[in-house]
């Protein structure tokens, strides 16, 4: 696909009839090239308007610029897509299209002469699609999700190359909230499926995941981190308990046929000795590190459980269902 330059004087894509319009205009400074004649502060510049291929069913409200609103039935494409294509009532559509076929916009072919339009959800460059019955999904080639496919309802579609939703106080997104659907069948709740990247192939419901119950999770994790807590403190408490069982036992009396007597003095006591005072130095340093561990457990729970925590795990402004 080629690009579109900023700013295009015209070229074979342009007929003969809108070259010569642009030449007997008021503004003839825009084929001499002046800047003033090039669309400054809004004023007419020379540009491919495409010829829309009009169904009988169709009323255009069509500006300069390759802008315009359609106003028929159910059409995402040519005159036999949708359900505007058979007979069908209750199939209604406002169409409102900014750069029909986008970069390839034409009205004139060298060989074939004049060109006509259709739709197509793929090229044009910006739309919003409001129809009354509708496969929304399907003609907007939308992954599956886990809410499903759409079809023969009314549905909305919005494309761009960048779509903003904005709104000064507050934004919902809602799936399901009536009893009925637009043909009058039961409406269930679909649920909203956030997608990022997809087309109809995929992802699909085995491929997406559920996001997670912010508060839910932070109950599990409070009682995750209680647990390990507890776990930690039983080891301090047992780590006491060792060294002084281990204190008691290197200090014990010998029961002797002449009486009680302490250890004796020779070189394998004195290496028993030796091993013993190593082992307390040991023990010296996981004491040191169980407490290091506590404080780390107390500021982490800080961190993410409290909403002070610059690493709090809730979101301030955003919630889903």
């Amino acid at each position: 696909m080629v690009l579109k330059k900023r700013y295009e004087l015209y070229g074979p894509n342009m007929s003969p009839e809108q070259r010569a319009a642009f030449v007997a205009s008021d503004d003839p400074a825009i084929l001499a090239g002046q800047r003033d004649g090039r669309g400054l502060l809004q004023t007419n510049i020379i540009e491919i308007q495409p010829i829309y291929n009009l169904a009988k069913a169709e009323k255009v409200i069509q500006g300069k610029n390759n802008a315009m609103i359609i106003l028929g039935r159910d059409r995402p494409g040519s005159v036999s897509d949708g359900y505007g294509a058979g007979v069908n009532s209750h199939a209604g559509c406002i169409d409102l299209v900014a750069g029909l076929s986008g970069p390839l916009v034409r009205n004139f072919h060298p060989g074939l002469g004049h060109v006509k339009t259709n739709k197509s959800t793929v090229l044009d460059a910006a739309r919003v699609y409001i129809s009354q019955r509708s496969d929304i999904d399907k003609d907007f080639n939308c992954p599956e999700g886990r809410v499903g496919q759409s079809t023969g309802v009314s549905g909305i579609a919005v494309k761009a190359d960048a779509v903003r939703i904005i709104g000064r106080n507050s934004v919902k997104i809602i799936g399901g909230i009536d009893k009925y659907n637009s043909p009058g069948n039961g409406s269930d709740p679909g649920g909203v499926d956030i997608i990022g990247g997809g087309t109809a192939e995929g992802p699909t419901a085995d491929e997406m995941q559920p996001l997670v119950l912010g508060n839910n999770l932070v109950k599990f994790l409070q009682y995750l981190h209680e647990w390990v807590w507890e776990l930690h403190c039983n080891q301090i408490e047992q780590m006491w308990v060792d060294l002084a069982q281990e204190t008691l036992d290197a200090i014990h009396f010998h029961i002797t046929a002449a009486g009680p007597s302490t250890p004796g003095s020779n070189a394998v006591s004195k290496g028993i000795a030796a091993l013993y005072l190593a082992k307390r130095l040991l023990d010296v340093r996981d004491f040191w590190n169980s407490f290091a561990t506590t404080s780390t457990y107390e500021k982490a729970r800080v961190k993410y459980f409290e909403e002070i925590g610059d690493g709090y795990i809730l979101s301030t402004w955003n919630s889903t269902n």
